[in-house]
């Protein structure tokens, strides 16, 4: 499974690779910034996040033009965490938008509050042509069961197969080797994650206790040692993703 870093602004360079997810909050249109000019130049596939689970949830408009300027390749459609219906309101209001850009491809993203909930998510998004890839939130993980994005899938993997071509499982949840039972998952495409470059840059190696993302976490650069550890912590983090 293939595994996007979510690094500090000032070290992009931490998520050099051929699997990225972009933060729209974090690019100004009207501005150079080196997070923009990263991710307008690297190669590999690029998804263009929402902006929800930062609580940044961008205006469709807005997110599409960010969309274009980086030539992205993929888009998560607009959610709102926890709640399924609205969610699904939500989706189908960007359908306009995603069929006037048709050479993106859209991830719908699955929401609920508990299992029949969530479950009802996927089949909602279903009936949504346009969205080829499902994305299963870490959150689900704090409201339901640590193990809730592995046993959806797998209680739902043959629905899930013949409809959408792959899972994208947005954020490592706090139980960071949970990414282990997630890549053993047919439809796994990968996960994204700002976890091994946070720990280091609190000078822990990602095998130690977990700990929440400092609030200062984009704003903070890493250190040339922390910038050493984050790189270490990378490496065994897509380790345990393979």
């Amino acid at each position: 499974m293939k595994v996007a870093v979510i690094p500090p602004l000032a070290n992009t360079e931490l998520a050099e690779g051929d699997y990225h997810l972009i933060l729209p909050q974090h690019i100004a249109m009207i501005n150079r910034s080196a997070y923009k000019l990263f991710y307008q130049t690297t190669s590999g596939y690029k998804i263009l996040d929402n902006g929800a689970a930062e609580g940044k949830l961008m205006k469709n408009a807005d997110l599409m033009a960010i969309a274009r300027t980086l030539l992205v390749d993929e888009v998560v459609v607009p959610d709102i965490l926890g709640d399924a219906a609205a969610s699904f309101q939500l989706a189908k209001e960007f359908e306009p938008y995603a069929l006037d850009h048709s050479w993106f491809k859209y991830m719908g993203v699955v929401q609920g509050r508990d299992r029949a909930e969530i479950a009802q998510s996927v089949f909602m998004l279903m009936d949504l042509e346009y969205i080829s890839v499902l994305a299963i939130p870490r959150h689900l993980c704090q409201k339901v069961s640590r193990y809730e994005r592995f046993d959806i899938v797998y209680a739902m993997g043959t629905d899930m197969a013949e409809r959408f071509e792959a899972i994208h499982f947005l954020g490592s949840s706090s139980w960071p080797k949970e990414v282990v039972l997630l890549a053993d998952l047919p439809l796994a495409r990968g996960i994204d994650t700002s976890f091994p470059t946070y720990m280091a840059q609190m000078g822990y190696d990602i095998n130690e206790p977990w700990q929440p993302r400092p609030k200062k976490y984009f704003k903070t650069a890493l250190t040339e040692e922390g910038e050493a550890l984050a790189r270490d912590n990378i490496e065994q983090y897509r380790i345990w993703a393979s």
